[in-house]
């Protein structure tokens, strides 16, 4: 095990490297030629930090983080080039020295703003295929890029575009998406243009519809193996060998007993029909545990299902136990074991909750150890 954290906490997340590296190496297998992961949002829980120290034994063009404070914790454990893919306000570059970070753009203001710090950048240029969150319009981006192509401390490194509704086994939409993107990217082609990354897909896309033109994409979810793609989906067969790399455990710190009849907990949503042994969690919602798996989810403590009752707490989760469990013993809050009921995706069903808010939630002060 190595530890990247002093563990003095009874609850705490595992990251797999292993799994981590294993999903890494098999999205290269059918992607483009080059893999840009995106580990926004503390790596969709799993940890910034964890992961990008984790694929310092890989090799991409970049890191994609959506801010500033993002790329500077990754440059706490990683010199890797890093992309960052949000809004960023200058005010805040101007303190810094630019070095290996790339931006992505989508409007006249923000390139100059980017030319005007006077070091040299590398920027990708982002085209609004239908997302309408951040982007040009696909008839201004030859335009743009040209606009770019002209200021002397830019390097059109990039086009990319974000797509809409790729988990749809439906692709209707993601097609007119595709071809919106190649019919733009030709364009800028054409005019002489030449950026070295061209990306469209996340992970799902890379089992779906492909530009013709990329030759980059940026799986995120599938970096950190979860997958959402449902069993009838012909794209789960291409993503099925994707492992979960996060578990949350815990301890049980303290065994409490009800009588039949007894209530437990907040908004007393729990009734004792015998005798019952009840062990109590050091992890709430605080931690990221959503409220919505109350009374609802089940754990795993010696092998065995418990079953989450009460309402969680801000600091504490109380689950049914068996006679023989004893305070110190381990639970499995989060298993990264796909079938099982506390798996990300059936505690998701479970909590009627989307499986990347479930982990994106799980608190930065847990602490995050590197295992083996």
């Amino acid at each position: 095990m190595n530890q990247t954290h002093d563990l003095n906490a009874d609850s705490w997340i595992e990251i797999s490297k292993p799994a981590i590296l294993k999903n890494f190496d098999h999205l290269s297998t059918f992607g483009a030629d080059h893999l840009i992961p995106v580990i926004k949002a503390n790596a969709y829980g799993h940890g910034l930090e964890e992961v990008a120290e984790i694929l310092k034994s890989r090799s991409f063009p970049y890191l994609a983080v959506d801010n500033l404070a993002e790329a500077i914790r990754i440059r706490k454990v990683s010199d890797q080039p890093i992309l960052i893919m949000g809004v960023v306000d200058i005010t805040n570059l101007r303190k810094i020295k630019l070095v290996d970070l790339a931006f992505v753009v989508f409007e006249k203001k923000m390139v100059d703003d980017l030319d005007s710090l006077g070091q040299k950048i590398a920027v990708h240029l982002e085209i609004d295929t239908g997302l309408k969150r951040h982007g040009v319009e696909p008839n201004k981006a030859a335009d743009l890029a040209k606009y770019i192509e002209a200021k002397p401390n830019l390097i059109l490194e990039g086009l990319m575009s974000q797509l809409a509704d790729a988990g749809n086994p439906d692709s209707t939409f993601t097609k007119k998406q595709v071809e919106l993107f190649d019919q733009s990217v030709e364009t800028i082609l054409s005019s002489g243009l030449q950026p070295t990354y061209i990306h469209l897909a996340k992970t799902v896309a890379m089992a779906r519809e492909r530009s013709k033109y990329a030759n980059t994409d940026r799986p995120g979810d599938g970096i950190i193996g979860i997958n959402t793609v449902d069993q009838s989906d012909p794209a789960r067969r291409v993503l099925d060998k994707l492992e979960p790399a996060l578990q949350l455990k815990s301890k049980v710190t303290v065994i409490k007993t009800l009588q039949s009849g007894e209530p437990y907990g907040y908004g007393l949503t729990f009734t004792a029909q015998s005798t019952t042994k009840l062990g109590i969690l050091p992890l709430g919602y605080f931690d990221g545990l959503t409220r919505s798996l109350s009374n609802a989810a089940k754990l795993t403590i010696a092998g065995r299902t418990a079953p989450i009752v009460g309402v969680i707490g801000m600091n504490h989760t109380a689950i049914k136990v068996d006679d023989d469990i004893k305070p110190g013993q381990e639970v499995i809050v989060i298993s990264n074991e796909p079938s099982d009921q506390n798996s990300v995706m059936n505690l998701a069903k479970s909590g009627e909750v989307y499986p990347y808010e479930l982990v994106c939630r799980l608190s930065e002060n847990l602490p995050r150890i590197i295992v083996d």
